[in-house]
């Protein structure tokens, strides 16, 4: 097993600095989910290599470590890193390695919040129109009460954000399952990983803005487009989607 230290030698520098020692200060935590994905996709990084911890990072680059727990936060929700109790921090040698092909998952996570968001919503649209031609009137009415459940326990006065990112999790990946393609199947799972953090903070800005109802509702129309079979109204609720999230996400 090697020991992953960020000591990679930059393009430009023939006087022997290192990689983040020439990086600029701004948007550290980019910068490591970057360079850490630049890793991976040149077989820099192998399965069960050790990255900087939290604590090492932060000393490395002179910053809190709130930004550098945001970067491993995201790499250890996609499945990409481990955080081992008295070990250290590490490649997993499962998950991401055998789920994700390298290239997709360093293009994807190279990307901004405002494309990663784009990219969920058009395979949406997808998603939705396989799901009217091979669901079964039993599944499309499921989803309508998974749909119903998350509304509800996102209104409820006691709200968890645990327990609505699991529902969450739940009634996306049921979707994934209903349109019965392999293929869109394994890039829905792609997707599902890959936005993770972003769904589990999308409930928490929807808590904190009072737009629980309307990020939940969204499911609601995206069930009655299902029981109805309705395929013509499938760019509308994709729409209305990007809108809330952007809203959630973005602003």
């Amino acid at each position: 097993m090697n020991n992953f230290t960020f000591s990679l030698e930059s393009a430009d520098t023939e006087s022997g600095g290192s990689l983040l020692s020439s990086l600029p200060r701004s948007n550290i935590s980019q910068i490591i989910i970057d360079t850490i994905t630049d890793a991976l996709v040149e077989g820099k990084l192998k399965p069960g290599d050790k990255i900087p911890t939290e604590l090492e990072f932060s000393q490395m680059l002179g910053v809190g470590r709130n930004v550098v727990r945001e970067a491993i936060k995201v790499l250890e929700a996609l499945g990409v890193v481990e955080i081992r109790r008295s070990e250290g921090t590490f490649v997993t040698t499962v998950g991401a390695q055998n789920n994700l092909n390298p290239m997709i998952y360093g293009r994807i996570l190279s990307s901004n919040m405002a494309e990663l968001i784009d990219f969920k919503l058009s395979l949406l649209n997808t998603l939705l129109y396989m799901a009217i031609e091979k669901g079964t009137d039993a599944e499309l009415q499921e989803f309508y009460f998974r749909s119903i459940a998350f509304r509800t326990k996102m209104n409820a006065p006691e709200r968890n954000v645990d327990e609505c990112f699991a529902d969450l999790e739940s009634l996306n990946d049921f979707l994934g399952q209903i349109g019965k393609n392999p293929i869109m199947m394994q890039m829905d799972k792609l997707a599902l990983k890959i936005m993770k953090y972003t769904r589990r903070l999308a409930i928490e800005n929807a808590f904190k803005y009072n737009l629980h109802d309307e990020l939940a509702t969204t499911y609601i129309l995206d069930a009655e487009v299902l029981i109805h079979r309705a395929k013509d109204e499938i760019p509308g609720r994709v729409d209305r989607k990007l809108e809330v999230w952007r809203e959630l996400l973005l602003s």
